[in-house]
């Protein structure tokens, strides 16, 4: 059995003492992991890098083995953006949730465009909005979407400015002022979905706090933990002082 596609390096392993274990979210074929002869030498290793958009060809006896990926590099995003530490890590955070959350060999085509425009955009001045607003689209394809539509309580769409940890849907300022303490700052731009200058470091910081919580309650669970890319984007966040107060 045989097929071809092209797909996005999300993670790359030894086996043995040359070969790989690739990882490759594909547009046809969802997450898929396959054997890479010869994926561990120098000239396979600039191929492999994560997020690397790669044409590719599995082969394997039966559909249910591993197989054998042949690769080719269309386009190297890992050498694009490797003067830029916090892109770099918005790439390699990116790469490991999709790593982690997708069970293999299954299709999720519209996830996969969503994956490859974030990176595809990283040259963006706003790409960390990009990435906020990735991982809120991640939650809602893998049927955890936050409802930002409407006070759950009152059914008002205007004056909305808190988001309940326990539904995941929006609360006007004056049904949850009462419980402002137990409840979500809500920024504005997730629910315009504005990506501007204007977008101020305090939001940027209760954004996170929501995809952080509700990718840790649903996707994550108890058998997965936050990959350490994620972790990593967001200290260095921090150290930069992006979530700083404004």
């Amino acid at each position: 059995m045989e097929w071809e596609d092209q797909g996005i390096v999300l993670s790359v392993r030894r086996h043995g003492e040359s070969s790989a274990i690739l990882s490759v979210f594909t547009s046809s074929h969802g997450r898929c992991l396959g054997l890479v002869k010869g994926g561990m030498s120098k000239g396979q290793k600039s191929t492999l890098q994560k997020g690397n958009f790669l044409a590719i060809k599995w082969r394997a006896r039966l559909e249910a083995h591993l197989g054998t990926f042949s690769c080719n590099l269309l386009r190297s995003n890992a050498m694009k953006f490797m003067d830029d530490a916090l892109k770099i890590s918005i790439l390699n955070s990116a790469c490991s949730v999709v790593d982690l959350v997708l069970p293999e060999r299954e299709g999720y085509q519209n996830l996969y465009l969503q994956f490859f425009s974030l990176i595809d955009n990283l040259s963006e001045s706003r790409f960390i909005i990009n990435y906020i607003f990735w991982e809120i689209d991640l939650l809602q394809s893998l049927g955890f979407g936050l409802d930002l539509s409407r006070c759950c309580v009152s059914g008002e769409k205007e004056d909305l400015f808190y988001l309940s940890p326990k539904t995941g849907r929006a609360v006007s300022e004056k049904k949850g002022k009462p419980y402002h303490d137990r409840l979500f700052p809500l920024p504005s731009f997730l629910i315009s979905r504005t990506n501007s200058d204007s977008i101020s470091s305090v939001e940027i910081k209760n954004a996170f706090n929501i995809t952080t919580y509700f990718l840790g309650r649903y996707v994550f669970g108890v058998d997965k933990k936050e990959p350490w890319d994620r972790k990593q984007l967001v200290d260095r966040l921090i150290k930069m002082n992006t979530m700083s107060s404004s």
